[in-house]
Protein backbone atom coordinates (compact mmCIF):
# COMPACT_ATOMS: atom_id res chain seq x y z
CA UNK A 1 0.00 0.00 0.00
CA UNK A 2 3.05 2.69 0.73
CA UNK A 3 4.86 1.91 -2.41
CA UNK A 4 1.44 2.73 -4.19
CA UNK A 5 1.00 5.68 -2.88
CA UNK A 6 4.76 7.07 -3.56
CA UNK A 7 4.30 5.83 -6.59
CA UNK A 8 1.17 8.10 -7.18
CA UNK A 9 2.40 11.06 -5.79
CA UNK A 10 5.65 10.55 -7.82
CA UNK A 11 3.09 10.31 -10.74
CA UNK A 12 1.66 13.70 -9.46
CA UNK A 13 3.94 16.47 -11.20
CA UNK A 14 4.76 19.65 -9.80
CA UNK A 15 4.12 22.72 -10.91
CA UNK A 16 7.84 23.81 -11.96
CA UNK A 17 7.56 20.47 -13.87
CA UNK A 18 4.56 20.26 -15.32
CA UNK A 19 6.01 21.98 -18.63
CA UNK A 20 4.07 20.46 -21.04
CA UNK A 21 0.72 21.35 -19.37
CA UNK A 22 -1.93 23.61 -21.24
CA UNK A 23 -2.25 27.15 -19.61
CA UNK A 24 -5.26 29.25 -20.19
CA UNK A 25 -8.63 30.11 -19.15
CA UNK A 26 -10.83 27.07 -18.37
CA UNK A 27 -14.37 27.01 -18.93
CA UNK A 28 -16.46 24.08 -17.53
CA UNK A 29 -19.17 22.72 -19.13
CA UNK A 30 -21.81 21.01 -16.83
CA UNK A 31 -23.97 18.74 -18.40
CA UNK A 32 -25.46 17.72 -15.18
CA UNK A 33 -28.73 19.67 -15.34
CA UNK A 34 -31.78 18.20 -17.10
CA UNK A 35 -34.72 20.35 -17.61
CA UNK A 36 -38.50 18.56 -16.76
CA UNK A 37 -41.84 18.91 -17.46
CA UNK A 38 -42.84 20.73 -20.77
CA UNK A 39 -45.15 19.63 -23.34
CA UNK A 40 -42.80 20.07 -26.80
CA UNK A 41 -41.07 17.36 -27.32
CA UNK A 42 -39.57 18.06 -30.52
CA UNK A 43 -36.96 19.80 -32.44
CA UNK A 44 -39.48 21.29 -35.09
CA UNK A 45 -41.73 22.52 -32.64
CA UNK A 46 -39.54 24.20 -30.30
CA UNK A 47 -38.00 25.85 -33.18
CA UNK A 48 -41.62 26.84 -34.29
CA UNK A 49 -42.25 28.48 -30.82
CA UNK A 50 -38.83 30.35 -30.60
CA UNK A 51 -39.52 31.54 -33.83
CA UNK A 52 -42.76 33.13 -32.51
CA UNK A 53 -41.44 34.30 -29.21
CA UNK A 54 -39.65 37.69 -28.97
CA UNK A 55 -39.42 37.14 -24.63
CA UNK A 56 -38.48 33.97 -23.55
CA UNK A 57 -40.04 35.08 -20.34
CA UNK A 58 -43.35 34.50 -21.70
CA UNK A 59 -43.16 30.57 -22.47
CA UNK A 60 -44.85 28.71 -19.93
CA UNK A 61 -43.27 27.10 -17.23
CA UNK A 62 -44.28 23.32 -18.48
CA UNK A 63 -42.29 24.12 -21.87
CA UNK A 64 -38.95 25.77 -20.45
CA UNK A 65 -37.94 22.21 -19.52
CA UNK A 66 -37.97 20.93 -23.39
CA UNK A 67 -36.45 24.18 -24.37
CA UNK A 68 -33.55 24.03 -21.93
CA UNK A 69 -32.73 20.14 -23.07
CA UNK A 70 -32.79 21.90 -26.72
CA UNK A 71 -30.49 24.93 -26.14
CA UNK A 72 -28.16 22.11 -24.38
CA UNK A 73 -28.06 19.98 -27.66
CA UNK A 74 -27.67 22.54 -30.08
CA UNK A 75 -24.60 24.45 -28.14
CA UNK A 76 -23.23 20.89 -27.65
CA UNK A 77 -23.25 20.16 -31.36
CA UNK A 78 -21.59 23.42 -32.03
CA UNK A 79 -19.04 22.86 -29.68
CA UNK A 80 -18.03 19.05 -30.27
CA UNK A 81 -17.97 20.42 -34.37
CA UNK A 82 -15.29 23.10 -33.27
CA UNK A 83 -13.50 20.54 -30.48
CA UNK A 84 -12.89 18.11 -33.31
CA UNK A 85 -11.84 20.22 -35.36
CA UNK A 86 -8.91 21.69 -32.85
CA UNK A 87 -8.48 18.06 -31.07
CA UNK A 88 -6.86 17.28 -35.22
CA UNK A 89 -4.94 20.23 -35.32
CA UNK A 90 -3.44 19.62 -32.11
CA UNK A 91 -2.89 16.15 -32.94
CA UNK A 92 -0.89 16.91 -36.07
CA UNK A 93 0.67 19.81 -34.42
CA UNK A 94 1.99 17.59 -31.29
CA UNK A 95 2.88 14.56 -34.19
CA UNK A 96 4.92 17.12 -36.04
CA UNK A 97 6.50 18.77 -32.88
CA UNK A 98 7.61 15.06 -31.77
CA UNK A 99 9.43 14.19 -35.10
CA UNK A 100 11.05 17.68 -35.14
CA UNK A 101 12.00 16.74 -30.89
CA UNK A 102 13.28 13.48 -31.92
CA UNK A 103 15.30 14.79 -35.53
CA UNK A 104 17.33 17.06 -33.11
CA UNK A 105 17.80 14.19 -30.79
CA UNK A 106 18.85 12.06 -33.48
CA UNK A 107 21.36 14.61 -34.73
CA UNK A 108 23.01 14.85 -31.02
CA UNK A 109 22.51 11.04 -30.20
CA UNK A 110 24.25 9.87 -33.59
CA UNK A 111 27.49 11.25 -32.52
CA UNK A 112 28.01 9.88 -29.32
CA UNK A 113 29.54 6.55 -28.73
CA UNK A 114 27.27 5.05 -25.86
CA UNK A 115 24.01 5.23 -24.70
CA UNK A 116 22.47 5.20 -21.56
CA UNK A 117 18.86 4.39 -21.00
CA UNK A 118 16.22 2.44 -18.84
CA UNK A 119 14.58 -0.49 -20.36
CA UNK A 120 11.37 1.38 -19.73
CA UNK A 121 12.82 4.18 -21.71
CA UNK A 122 14.06 2.22 -24.75
CA UNK A 123 10.27 0.52 -25.25
CA UNK A 124 9.43 4.56 -24.85
CA UNK A 125 11.45 5.87 -27.52
CA UNK A 126 12.26 2.68 -29.48
CA UNK A 127 11.67 4.91 -32.69
CA UNK A 128 14.35 6.77 -31.52
CA UNK A 129 16.87 4.75 -30.73
CA UNK A 130 15.75 2.94 -33.76
CA UNK A 131 16.89 5.47 -35.52
CA UNK A 132 20.27 5.55 -34.42
CA UNK A 133 20.63 2.12 -35.37
CA UNK A 134 22.61 0.72 -32.72
CA UNK A 135 24.65 -2.38 -33.57
CA UNK A 136 25.30 -3.67 -29.74
CA UNK A 137 22.81 -3.37 -26.78
CA UNK A 138 24.09 -4.12 -23.01
CA UNK A 139 21.27 -5.01 -20.24
CA UNK A 140 22.36 -4.61 -17.10
CA UNK A 141 20.59 -6.62 -13.99
CA UNK A 142 19.00 -8.58 -17.02
CA UNK A 143 17.94 -11.19 -14.58
CA UNK A 144 15.90 -8.76 -12.94
CA UNK A 145 14.40 -7.75 -15.69
CA UNK A 146 11.24 -8.65 -17.96
CA UNK A 147 11.38 -10.68 -20.84
CA UNK A 148 9.05 -8.35 -22.91
CA UNK A 149 11.40 -4.93 -22.06
CA UNK A 150 14.76 -6.83 -23.50
CA UNK A 151 12.59 -8.19 -26.65
CA UNK A 152 11.42 -4.86 -27.49
CA UNK A 153 15.77 -3.97 -27.22
CA UNK A 154 15.98 -6.11 -30.14
CA UNK A 155 16.09 -3.59 -33.10
CA UNK A 156 16.26 -4.37 -36.84
CA UNK A 157 20.00 -3.34 -36.97
CA UNK A 158 21.01 -5.12 -33.47
CA UNK A 159 24.24 -7.33 -33.78
CA UNK A 160 25.07 -8.32 -30.79
CA UNK A 161 22.97 -8.35 -27.27
CA UNK A 162 24.89 -8.31 -23.58
CA UNK A 163 22.87 -9.41 -21.08
CA UNK A 164 24.44 -8.95 -17.51
CA UNK A 165 23.23 -10.58 -14.10
CA UNK A 166 22.28 -12.86 -11.51
CA UNK A 167 19.61 -15.43 -12.09
CA UNK A 168 20.26 -16.78 -8.45
CA UNK A 169 19.70 -13.33 -6.88
CA UNK A 170 16.08 -11.23 -7.36
CA UNK A 171 13.57 -12.09 -10.32
CA UNK A 172 11.18 -9.17 -12.18
CA UNK A 173 8.00 -8.25 -10.48
CA UNK A 174 5.07 -7.41 -12.96
CA UNK A 175 2.08 -4.83 -11.27
CA UNK A 176 -0.76 -7.75 -11.19
CA UNK A 177 0.88 -10.12 -9.05
CA UNK A 178 -1.68 -13.14 -10.63
CA UNK A 179 0.72 -12.67 -13.63
CA UNK A 180 3.73 -13.80 -11.64
CA UNK A 181 4.49 -17.70 -11.53
CA UNK A 182 2.07 -20.01 -13.03
CA UNK A 183 0.34 -20.30 -16.05
CA UNK A 184 2.22 -16.81 -17.34
CA UNK A 185 5.78 -17.11 -15.49
CA UNK A 186 6.40 -13.21 -16.55
CA UNK A 187 8.82 -13.31 -13.43
CA UNK A 188 10.86 -15.24 -15.74
CA UNK A 189 13.55 -13.21 -17.32
CA UNK A 190 14.91 -14.00 -20.98
CA UNK A 191 18.04 -14.33 -19.03
CA UNK A 192 17.29 -17.19 -16.67
CA UNK A 193 15.36 -18.46 -19.88
CA UNK A 194 18.22 -18.68 -21.80
CA UNK A 195 20.52 -19.78 -18.57
CA UNK A 196 17.78 -22.89 -18.36
CA UNK A 197 17.88 -23.66 -21.60
CA UNK A 198 21.95 -24.18 -21.82
CA UNK A 199 22.26 -21.79 -23.80
CA UNK A 200 26.61 -20.45 -23.71
CA UNK A 201 27.43 -18.10 -21.22
CA UNK A 202 29.98 -16.37 -18.88
CA UNK A 203 30.32 -16.64 -15.67
CA UNK A 204 32.42 -14.61 -13.28
CA UNK A 205 33.94 -16.29 -10.37
CA UNK A 206 36.17 -13.82 -8.41
CA UNK A 207 34.43 -10.93 -6.28
CA UNK A 208 36.13 -7.88 -4.82
CA UNK A 209 33.22 -7.05 -2.24
CA UNK A 210 33.26 -9.29 0.45
CA UNK A 211 35.59 -10.57 3.62
CA UNK A 212 36.19 -14.09 2.87
CA UNK A 213 34.09 -14.70 6.16
CA UNK A 214 30.99 -13.36 5.11
CA UNK A 215 32.17 -14.65 1.25
CA UNK A 216 31.58 -18.14 2.75
CA UNK A 217 27.71 -17.82 3.60
CA UNK A 218 27.15 -18.26 0.13
CA UNK A 219 28.22 -21.73 -0.43
CA UNK A 220 24.71 -23.27 -0.25
CA UNK A 221 24.04 -20.79 -3.68
CA UNK A 222 27.17 -20.49 -5.50
CA UNK A 223 29.13 -23.59 -4.41
CA UNK A 224 32.63 -24.08 -4.77
CA UNK A 225 33.01 -21.92 -7.88
CA UNK A 226 32.95 -17.79 -5.89
CA UNK A 227 36.57 -17.49 -5.50
CA UNK A 228 38.37 -13.91 -3.74
CA UNK A 229 40.35 -11.61 -4.95
CA UNK A 230 43.34 -10.20 -3.81
CA UNK A 231 42.37 -6.90 -2.57
CA UNK A 232 39.35 -8.88 -0.23
CA UNK A 233 42.29 -10.42 1.10
CA UNK A 234 44.46 -7.14 2.51
CA UNK A 235 43.37 -6.01 6.15
CA UNK A 236 43.88 -2.57 4.89
CA UNK A 237 40.88 -2.36 2.75
CA UNK A 238 39.03 -4.55 4.66
CA UNK A 239 39.90 -3.98 8.17
CA UNK A 240 37.85 -5.83 11.23
CA UNK A 241 34.69 -4.33 12.58
CA UNK A 242 35.64 -2.20 15.62
CA UNK A 243 34.40 -3.18 18.46
CA UNK A 244 34.01 -6.78 18.01
CA UNK A 245 37.61 -8.48 18.13
CA UNK A 246 37.54 -10.10 14.56
CA UNK A 247 34.22 -11.51 15.04
CA UNK A 248 33.22 -9.69 11.30
CA UNK A 249 30.60 -12.23 11.00
CA UNK A 250 27.82 -13.25 13.51
CA UNK A 251 24.07 -15.33 13.58
CA UNK A 252 22.47 -13.84 16.82
CA UNK A 253 20.01 -16.49 17.88
CA UNK A 254 16.59 -15.60 19.75
CA UNK A 255 13.15 -16.84 20.18
CA UNK A 256 11.01 -13.42 20.58
CA UNK A 257 7.81 -13.64 18.87
CA UNK A 258 6.98 -12.04 16.03
CA UNK A 259 4.09 -9.91 15.51
CA UNK A 260 1.90 -7.86 12.77
CA UNK A 261 0.73 -4.38 12.52
CA UNK A 262 -2.90 -2.77 10.34
CA UNK A 263 -1.05 -3.69 7.32
CA UNK A 264 -0.44 -7.51 8.19
CA UNK A 265 3.09 -7.17 7.95
CA UNK A 266 5.35 -9.05 10.08
CA UNK A 267 8.01 -7.28 12.75
CA UNK A 268 9.21 -7.99 15.87
CA UNK A 269 9.52 -5.39 18.75
CA UNK A 270 12.74 -6.81 20.85
CA UNK A 271 14.89 -7.52 17.60
CA UNK A 272 14.10 -4.24 16.49
CA UNK A 273 15.20 -3.15 19.89
CA UNK A 274 18.21 -4.96 20.43
CA UNK A 275 19.60 -4.29 16.67
CA UNK A 276 18.90 -0.31 17.70
CA UNK A 277 21.54 -1.44 20.62
CA UNK A 278 24.11 -2.68 18.43
CA UNK A 279 23.73 0.34 15.77
CA UNK A 280 24.50 2.71 18.86
CA UNK A 281 27.53 0.13 20.21
CA UNK A 282 28.70 0.50 16.67
CA UNK A 283 28.81 4.33 16.09
CA UNK A 284 30.22 4.56 19.62
CA UNK A 285 33.33 2.62 18.83
CA UNK A 286 34.03 4.88 15.51
CA UNK A 287 31.70 3.29 12.68
CA UNK A 288 30.77 6.12 10.50
CA UNK A 289 26.85 6.09 10.71
CA UNK A 290 26.66 6.27 7.27
CA UNK A 291 28.55 2.75 6.70
CA UNK A 292 25.75 0.98 8.26
CA UNK A 293 22.86 -0.41 6.29
CA UNK A 294 19.71 -2.28 8.40
CA UNK A 295 18.00 -5.03 5.84
CA UNK A 296 14.89 -6.84 6.56
CA UNK A 297 12.53 -8.67 4.06
CA UNK A 298 9.37 -6.65 5.45
CA UNK A 299 8.15 -3.19 5.47
CA UNK A 300 6.44 -3.38 9.01
CA UNK A 301 9.86 -4.39 10.41
CA UNK A 302 11.86 -1.46 8.50
CA UNK A 303 9.00 1.12 10.19
CA UNK A 304 9.88 -0.43 13.67
CA UNK A 305 14.17 -0.22 13.10
CA UNK A 306 13.40 3.44 12.09
CA UNK A 307 11.14 3.92 14.99
CA UNK A 308 13.70 2.07 17.85
CA UNK A 309 16.73 4.28 15.95
CA UNK A 310 14.65 7.57 16.43
CA UNK A 311 13.46 6.91 20.00
CA UNK A 312 17.09 6.39 21.52
CA UNK A 313 18.78 8.68 23.00
CA UNK A 314 21.96 8.99 20.81
CA UNK A 315 20.23 8.72 17.38
CA UNK A 316 17.34 11.29 17.79
CA UNK A 317 18.97 13.73 15.12
CA UNK A 318 21.00 10.81 13.53
CA UNK A 319 18.79 8.16 12.57
CA UNK A 320 18.56 9.37 9.17
CA UNK A 321 22.19 8.79 8.60
CA UNK A 322 21.40 4.73 8.97
CA UNK A 323 20.10 2.93 6.24
CA UNK A 324 17.31 1.00 6.45
CA UNK A 325 15.52 -0.74 3.95
CA UNK A 326 14.00 -3.89 2.56
CA UNK A 327 16.34 -6.98 0.87
CA UNK A 328 13.58 -6.17 -2.36
CA UNK A 329 15.08 -2.18 -2.60
CA UNK A 330 18.68 -3.44 -2.19
CA UNK A 331 19.84 -5.64 -4.99
CA UNK A 332 23.20 -4.13 -6.74
CA UNK A 333 23.78 -2.21 -3.31
CA UNK A 334 26.30 -2.47 -0.93
CA UNK A 335 27.87 -0.82 2.82
CA UNK A 336 30.92 -1.37 4.81
CA UNK A 337 28.54 -3.32 7.45
CA UNK A 338 24.99 -4.82 7.19
CA UNK A 339 22.69 -5.90 9.49
CA UNK A 340 20.02 -8.34 8.64
CA UNK A 341 16.85 -8.67 10.66
CA UNK A 342 15.34 -11.95 9.42
CA UNK A 343 11.93 -11.05 12.12
CA UNK A 344 9.90 -14.51 11.77
CA UNK A 345 9.88 -16.36 14.66
CA UNK A 346 6.74 -18.63 15.80
CA UNK A 347 5.67 -21.91 16.92
CA UNK A 348 3.69 -23.26 13.87
CA UNK A 349 6.76 -23.06 11.39
CA UNK A 350 6.22 -20.09 8.92
CA UNK A 351 8.62 -18.44 7.68
CA UNK A 352 7.00 -16.31 4.55
CA UNK A 353 9.49 -14.53 2.19
CA UNK A 354 12.72 -16.21 3.97
CA UNK A 355 12.06 -19.13 2.09
CA UNK A 356 12.50 -17.34 -1.29
CA UNK A 357 16.62 -18.68 -1.95
CA UNK A 358 16.69 -15.35 -4.33
CA UNK A 359 16.45 -12.95 -1.82
CA UNK A 360 18.29 -15.05 0.73
CA UNK A 361 21.14 -14.66 -1.78
CA UNK A 362 20.62 -11.10 -2.02
CA UNK A 363 20.70 -10.26 1.39
CA UNK A 364 23.64 -12.95 2.25
CA UNK A 365 26.02 -10.65 -0.17
CA UNK A 366 25.91 -7.12 0.53
CA UNK A 367 28.19 -6.85 3.38
CA UNK A 368 31.62 -5.29 2.94
CA UNK A 369 33.33 -6.10 5.75
CA UNK A 370 30.72 -6.72 8.59
CA UNK A 371 27.62 -8.89 8.16
CA UNK A 372 25.58 -9.65 10.90
CA UNK A 373 22.44 -11.70 11.29
CA UNK A 374 19.61 -11.84 14.23
CA UNK A 375 16.55 -14.31 14.16
CA UNK A 376 15.27 -17.53 15.25
CA UNK A 377 17.92 -19.58 13.52
CA UNK A 378 16.26 -23.04 14.52
CA UNK A 379 13.05 -22.00 12.95
CA UNK A 380 15.12 -21.18 10.04
CA UNK A 381 17.07 -24.36 9.56
CA UNK A 382 14.32 -26.87 10.03
CA UNK A 383 11.80 -24.79 7.60
CA UNK A 384 14.74 -23.95 4.86
CA UNK A 385 17.95 -25.68 3.18
CA UNK A 386 19.69 -21.89 2.38
CA UNK A 387 19.22 -21.04 5.98
CA UNK A 388 20.41 -24.52 7.48
CA UNK A 389 23.33 -24.01 5.68
CA UNK A 390 24.19 -20.92 6.46
CA UNK A 391 23.88 -22.00 10.09
CA UNK A 392 26.15 -25.17 9.73
CA UNK A 393 28.69 -22.66 8.01
CA UNK A 394 27.86 -20.06 11.02
CA UNK A 395 28.49 -22.95 13.43
CA UNK A 396 31.73 -24.11 12.17
CA UNK A 397 31.17 -27.41 10.35
CA UNK A 398 35.19 -27.66 8.68
CA UNK A 399 33.57 -29.04 5.30
CA UNK A 400 31.45 -26.37 4.82
CA UNK A 401 33.78 -23.58 6.26
CA UNK A 402 36.12 -22.25 3.35
CA UNK A 403 37.86 -19.86 5.85
CA UNK A 404 39.87 -20.32 8.99
CA UNK A 405 37.84 -18.58 11.61
CA UNK A 406 38.95 -18.85 15.55
CA UNK A 407 35.81 -19.82 16.70
CA UNK A 408 31.80 -20.00 16.60
CA UNK A 409 29.53 -17.40 14.98
CA UNK A 410 26.52 -18.39 16.26
CA UNK A 411 24.92 -18.16 19.53
CA UNK A 412 22.50 -16.45 21.64
CA UNK A 413 25.00 -13.93 23.05
CA UNK A 414 26.13 -11.48 21.09
CA UNK A 415 30.22 -10.98 21.37
CA UNK A 416 31.80 -7.83 22.16
CA UNK A 417 35.37 -6.55 23.06
CA UNK A 418 36.31 -3.36 24.31
CA UNK A 419 39.00 -1.55 22.62
CA UNK A 420 40.46 -0.01 25.68
CA UNK A 421 40.92 -2.94 28.21
CA UNK A 422 40.45 -5.96 25.45
CA UNK A 423 37.77 -7.60 27.58
CA UNK A 424 34.98 -10.11 26.38
CA UNK A 425 31.46 -8.61 27.21
CA UNK A 426 28.13 -10.48 25.77
CA UNK A 427 24.92 -8.95 25.47
CA UNK A 428 21.94 -11.29 25.58
CA UNK A 429 18.94 -9.08 25.92
CA UNK A 430 17.85 -5.26 24.60
CA UNK A 431 18.21 -3.56 28.75
CA UNK A 432 21.87 -5.21 28.79
CA UNK A 433 22.97 -1.95 26.04
CA UNK A 434 22.32 0.37 28.95
CA UNK A 435 25.26 -1.28 31.03
CA UNK A 436 27.38 -0.40 28.64
CA UNK A 437 28.67 2.89 26.88
CA UNK A 438 30.27 1.42 23.50
CA UNK A 439 33.29 -0.73 25.65
CA UNK A 440 32.99 -3.05 28.92
CA UNK A 441 31.14 -2.88 32.24
CA UNK A 442 34.57 -1.66 34.40
CA UNK A 443 34.03 2.02 35.31
CA UNK A 444 36.13 4.59 33.64
CA UNK A 445 39.34 5.86 35.15
CA UNK A 446 40.12 8.75 32.96
CA UNK A 447 40.54 12.28 33.65
CA UNK A 448 38.66 15.06 31.87
CA UNK A 449 39.75 18.30 30.60
CA UNK A 450 38.54 19.85 33.27
CA UNK A 451 40.63 17.79 35.97
CA UNK A 452 37.75 15.88 37.61
CA UNK A 453 37.72 12.26 37.24
CA UNK A 454 35.58 10.22 34.48
CA UNK A 455 34.17 7.80 37.30
CA UNK A 456 32.18 10.26 39.01
CA UNK A 457 30.42 8.11 41.60
CA UNK A 458 32.94 7.27 43.78
CA UNK A 459 33.33 10.75 44.61
CA UNK A 460 29.74 11.20 45.98
CA UNK A 461 28.67 10.32 49.41
CA UNK A 462 25.19 10.04 48.94
CA UNK A 463 22.77 8.33 46.72
CA UNK A 464 21.29 11.80 45.53
CA UNK A 465 24.54 12.89 44.49
CA UNK A 466 25.66 9.61 42.82
CA UNK A 467 21.85 9.94 41.27
CA UNK A 468 23.13 13.47 39.70
CA UNK A 469 26.28 12.64 38.62
CA UNK A 470 25.99 9.17 37.12
CA UNK A 471 28.76 7.04 36.75
CA UNK A 472 30.69 6.72 33.42
CA UNK A 473 31.36 3.08 32.32
CA UNK A 474 34.97 2.42 30.11
CA UNK A 475 34.37 4.20 26.60
CA UNK A 476 36.36 4.00 23.31
CA UNK A 477 36.09 7.49 22.69
CA UNK A 478 38.30 10.48 24.22
CA UNK A 479 37.35 12.19 26.98
CA UNK A 480 37.17 15.96 24.99
CA UNK A 481 33.50 14.18 24.23
CA UNK A 482 32.23 14.02 27.48
CA UNK A 483 30.46 17.26 28.74
CA UNK A 484 31.37 16.95 32.90
CA UNK A 485 28.52 17.99 35.04
CA UNK A 486 30.54 18.07 38.62
CA UNK A 487 30.75 21.53 40.20
CA UNK A 488 34.25 23.32 40.09
CA UNK A 489 36.46 23.22 43.02
CA UNK A 490 39.23 25.26 41.88
CA UNK A 491 40.05 28.77 43.62
CA UNK A 492 40.22 31.44 41.63
CA UNK A 493 42.76 33.71 41.47
CA UNK A 494 41.17 36.64 43.89
CA UNK A 495 41.07 33.69 46.26
CA UNK A 496 37.96 32.63 45.69
CA UNK A 497 36.55 29.41 44.73
CA UNK A 498 34.78 29.10 41.80
CA UNK A 499 31.06 29.55 41.98
CA UNK A 500 30.20 27.28 38.57
CA UNK A 501 28.27 24.84 39.61
CA UNK A 502 25.84 22.61 37.05
CA UNK A 503 23.00 23.83 35.42
CA UNK A 504 19.36 22.73 37.40
CA UNK A 505 18.17 21.65 33.67
CA UNK A 506 21.50 19.29 33.24
CA UNK A 507 21.34 17.56 36.72
CA UNK A 508 20.38 14.01 35.91
CA UNK A 509 20.95 13.86 32.14
CA UNK A 510 22.53 10.70 30.68
CA UNK A 511 25.61 11.11 28.84
CA UNK A 512 25.41 11.38 24.55
CA UNK A 513 27.68 11.72 22.59
CA UNK A 514 27.47 13.88 19.58
CA UNK A 515 28.14 11.71 16.20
Amino acid sequence: MEQLQELEAEAVARDDDDIEALHGQVFLLNDNYTGKGGSLHTSTAIRELLRTTEDLTEIPARDRGAIYNYFKREAKALIVTQIRKLAKEYETTVLQRKVGMWEEDVRLLSQQRIIGCTTTGLAKYRALISALRPRTILVEEAAETMEAPVTAACLPSLEHLILVGDHQQLRPHTQVHAFEDEPYFLNLSLFERMVRNNVAYSTLTRQRRMLPEIRRLLAPIYGTTLKDHESVLDPANRPSVEGMGGTNSYFFCHEWPEARDGNMSCYNEHEALMIAGFVDYLVLNGVDACKITLLTFYNGQRKRLIGSLRNHKNFRAFSSLVKIVTVDGYQGEENDIVILSLVRSNRHGAIGFLDSENRACVALSRGKRGFYIFGNAELLAKETRVWAKVVEIMYGRKELLQVATSSFRVGYLLPLQCQPHGRKVWIQEPDDWQHIHGGCDHQCRGVLSCQHKCRKCSLQSSLESANMFPAYRCHPFEHDQVNCMMPCSRELTCGHSCTGELKPESRGKEFVRPY
